[in-house]
């Protein structure tokens, strides 16, 4: 479930938490940013996932951000 996953992820330390999705599949990760995002909306709070990417190599953040921009 993807908001487990969320859950799971957010409630890790962050660098630990990217070090995790980094070893997944691009379309798991965006999976999960989306719906990170969306919980995150739903609670009328910030998302994590910005700064999870800030945490990427930069060439990862740019692919996985493009891959994102695109509709599922």
């Amino acid at each position: 479930n993807l908001r487990q996953s969320s859950a799971y992820f957010t409630g890790m330390p962050p660098g630990d938490a990217v070090d995790r999705l980094l070893g997944m599949d691009d379309q798991d990760i965006i999976d999960i940013f989306r719906t990170t995002e969306l919980i995150a909306k739903e609670a009328g709070t910030d998302s994590i996932v910005s700064y999870w990417f800030s945490l990427m190599p930069p060439e990862r953040a740019a692919e996985l951000n493009r891959k994102m921009l695109k509709k599922p």
